[in-house]
C-alpha cells in the first residue's frame, strides 16, 4: 500500500475528505464513507492480510444506492454530513478556500494547495444506470419547483462522517481487555448513526458475502426505489449430475435439491393463541393469526371460559365462568 501521507493526499484529491468552516472560526472535518471503507480495506495495520491479499475484502468501490428524498440533509453535523446540490448546501471549505488538513491532528492549516475536490453530492454515481434513475425521479416529479420534495436515489459512498465522531466511536469500540475493534460491529454503529441523522427512513446494514468473503454496506429500503435492479446479485447456477448440453461432464455430485422451513416455538405459540381468540384483546403480534381463524369453530371446545365468580347468564342463571 501507499505510505500514509500519500494515501491521505489521494483521498483529498478525490473529494473523500473536506471540512465545513463555522462563523466563529471553528471547523468540522469529514471523511466520506467510501474513503473510510477504502482506508480499512487497504491499510495493513487495520485489515488482515495473507500473502499480500486481504483476508476480508471490503467493498469500497461500487456505488451503494439508498432510498432518500430530494431535500435530504443531515440532522446532526457533529456526526455526518451530506452535500445536497438541490438545496445548495456547502461544497466544503477545503475546495473553496484551498485549506488542507495537517497530517497529525486533522486540524485545518492555512497552507495553499491546488487540486482538492469539494464534497461529492450524495446523488452522484459512477454507475450510469443509477444516474439515469436519479434523473428520472426528478423528471417524473413534473419538473418540480425549487425545494419541492420527491423521492430519489442517493449514494451511501458520498455520506460524510465527522472525524471527531469516528475517533470517539473507535475509542469506545476498543474499550475492552484486548483493545481490539471488530470491523463489522464498528461499521454497523456508523450505519446506525447515518440512519438516524438522515431521518430514520433507511435500514442500512453491514453484510458479508460468504462466497467471496466480501463485506459491504446496503440499504434494505432500497426496494422502495422504482426500477432499481440489483446488478450485484447474479442467479446461482447449480450443475446437476450427468452430462451438460455441450456433452461435457458437469463436474458435480448434486443429484437433487430440496428446501424446508420450520416454525419456531415462539411463532407456534402465537399461532395457537391467535387461533383460540374469542373477542379478548390480544397482543398485536398474534392479531394477524386471530384474523386468519375468524369464523372457524373449535369442534372439541366450541366455547372457552375462564372463571369469573358472580356472573349471570342471559337466561338469569348464575355462572362461575366467562366467555373470552
Amino acid at each position: 500500500m501507499k505510505d500514509y501521507s500519500t494515501f491521505i493526499e489521494d483521498l483529498k484529491q478525490n473529494g473523500d475528505v473536506n471540512a465545513i468552516e463555522y462563523a466563529d472560526g471553528g471547523y468540522e472535518p469529514y471523511i466520506s464513507l467510501q474513503g473510510l471503507l477504502k482506508w480499512i480495506s487497504l491499510a495493513d495495520n487495520i485489515n488482515i492480510f495473507s500473502q499480500g491479499k486481504p483476508i476480508v475484502n471490503i467493498d469500497w468501490e461500487s456505488d451503494k444506492p439508498f432510498f432518500t428524498y430530494s431535500t435530504t440533509i443531515s440532522a446532526n453535523l457533529n456526526k455526518c454530513y451530506v452535500r445536497n446540490e438541490y438545496i445548495n448546501t456547502s461544497e466544503g471549505t477545503i475546495s473553496s478556500k484551498s485549506y488542507i488538513f495537517t497530517s497529525s491532528t486533522f486540524n485545518i492549516s492555512n497552507k495553499f494547495s491546488k487540486g482538492y475536490q469539494a464534497f461529492k453530492p450524495f446523488t452522484s454515481f459512477k454507475n450510469t444506470e443509477l444516474q439515469a434513475l436519479q434523473s428520472s425521479a426528478e423528471s417524473k416529479a413534473g419538473n418540480p419547483p425549487k425545494y419541492s420534495i420527491f423521492p430519489t436515489v442517493g449514494n451511501l459512498n458520498n455520506v460524510y462522517l465527522n472525524l471527531a465522531y469516528l475517533l470517539e466511536e473507535l475509542t469506545k469500540s476498543s474499550d475492552n481487555e484486548e483493545n481490539k475493534v471488530s470491523i463489522s460491529s464498528f461499521l454497523q454503529k456508523i450505519c446506525n448513526t447515518i440512519t438516524k441523522c438522515l431521518g430514520s427512513i433507511n435500514d442500512i446494514q453491514v453484510v458479508m458475502e460468504p462466497d467471496t468473503n466480501t463485506l459491504s454496506i446496503i440499504d434494505y429500503n432500497q426496494k422502495r426505489i422504482k426500477n432499481l435492479r440489483n446488478s450485484n446479485k447474479q442467479p446461482t447456477i447449480i450443475a446437476a449430475q450427468g452430462i451438460g448440453t455441450d456433452n461435457t461432464a458437469t463436474g458435480t455430485f448434486v443429484k437433487s435439491i430440496s428446501a424446508q422451513s420450520s416454525i419456531t416455538p415462539e411463532t407456534a405459540t402465537m399461532v395457537s393463541v391467535g387461533a383460540q381468540k374469542q373477542g379478548a384483546v390480544l397482543g398485536e403480534d398474534a392479531t394477524s393469526f386471530s384474523k386468519m381463524s375468524e369464523g372457524l369453530i373449535d369442534r372439541v371446545y366450541p366455547t372457552k371460559y375462564i372463571e369469573t365468580p358472580g356472573s349471570t347468564l342471559a337466561n338469569g342463571t348464575s355462572k362461575t365462568q366467562k366467555d373470552y
